[in-house]
């Protein structure tokens, strides 16, 4: 099933590029002709000249960065192509359902009755795009606890572990939301901390600004056992020395392909499938199938391989959840409902996948939060976990 599920994510890889460019341009051609038919009603001139170009200037700049995702060097333009992604996805919602009113109504009105109706559906959209919008950015200044409570027979004693996952620290994700992010972990005092991946944005640490405050604020993480991480897709490589200043700075231990282990728990930290990785068979054939064995993976995908190891729990990220509502459709049609979301459980295995508590992209979240997983393990001498 996992080699299924890779051949369908790798076919969608080499596909997905074509179809968004030509999606895209249908888009926006179809964005620019609906605007200026509304601003010639409203207008004494010719409109096209404004909105043609516009939709073309963003369709270029957004291949431009497309395969850097949605990140330049210029600020200004990194925010120009992600906030206008966002607009052109729900403004064209939103234009396709006044089209189809207008078509449902078109034989029951007047021309005048029709034209004042395609009026009020162009102020209608643009209303729809600019709540939805500022509702977006609003989710993304909140972050929620999700706490999981569960029971091991393996424990001698209570064991909390806050789980964080794909901050995306760059453009986007700065020192605000992490001061918030370290604020909702210290609230917990954990024993332990994890990072399922994906730390930094697009693999360049310097592109946050704000990336030596970033580092102060990610040391000041209080737990008893420390802070341990793996990376993600979007973290540079291991050996970036840049990368390794941060990790240091901010004292986070890196499990690249290891384990960490104490009298509490087998913390195995699996290195991304996108990057050089050892099986997970490998790395778990020497420990102890009478402790507590938490596997920590970036990608859900690597989920069915903890639960033929055995594993009692795995810790994911990497979905988002979708983060923004309708590509959460795209996302379930990727990933299992066990691997998209939330906690499931299978054989002998519990897997948690958290919907991250940074963003990626855009700085927008509908139909998902910025969450800090809490999970509670206590001892119990007839449950498993």
């Amino acid at each position: 099933k996992q080699m299924e599920q890779t051949n369908k994510l790798n076919w969608i890889k080499k596909v997905t590029p074509l179809l968004y460019s030509l999606s895209l341009a249908g888009i926006c051609l179809y964005i620019a002709l609906r605007c200026r038919s509304w601003a010639n009603l409203l207008l004494p001139w010719e409109t096209g000249f404004v909105f043609f170009p516009l939709a073309a200037v963003y369709y270029l700049s957004n291949q431009l960065l497309c395969k850097k995702y949605l990140v330049a060097e210029n600020r200004a333009l990194t925010y120009w192509v992600s906030v206008a992604t966002f607009v052109v996805i729900y403004l064209s919602m939103s234009i396709l359902c006044a089209d189809l009113l207008q078509w449902l109504l078109h034989f029951f009105l007047t021309d005048a009755a029709r034209q004042t109706l395609f009026i009020l559906c162009g102020f209608a959209c643009l209303a729809f795009t600019l709540f939805f919008a500022c509702y977006g950015y609003y989710k993304t200044t909140k972050i929620v606890t999700v706490q999981y409570p569960l029971a091991s027979e393996k424990l001698a004693r209570p064991l909390r572990i806050v789980q964080l996952s794909d901050l995306h620290i760059g453009f986007f994700v700065g020192k605000q939301h992490i001061r918030k992010t370290v604020e909702a972990v210290n609230r917990l005092q954990p024993d332990m901390v994890v990072i399922s991946g994906d730390m930094i944005n697009a693999a360049n640490t310097l592109e946050c600004p704000e990336i030596e405050a970033v580092e102060r604020l990610l040391a000041q993480l209080h737990s008893v056992k420390g802070t341990y991480a793996v990376v993600g897709n979007h973290d540079p490589e291991v050996s970036d020395p840049d990368f390794q200043d941060f990790l240091k700075a901010s004292d986070i231990h890196l499990l690249n392909d290891s384990v960490f282990a104490d009298n509490d728990l087998q913390l195995v930290g699996r290195t991304t499938c996108t990057k050089p990785h050892l099986p997970l068979s490998a790395l778990m054939q020497n420990l102890d199938s009478q402790r507590l064995t938490v596997v920590l993976d970036h990608d859900p995908i690597g989920i069915p391989q903890a639960v033929e190891a055995h594993a009692d729990l795995v810790l994911c990220g990497h979905t988002h959840r979708g983060q923004v509502f309708p590509l959460a459709w795209f996302v379930r049609f990727l990933y299992s409902k066990q691997q998209l979301w939330g906690i499931s459980r299978s054989g002998d295995t519990t897997s948690i996948v958290s919907a991250g508590t940074g963003f990626f992209t855009m700085p927008m979240r509908i139909g998902s939060d910025c969450e800090v997983v809490c999970i509670d393990i206590r001892p119990s001498a007839n449950e498993q976990l």
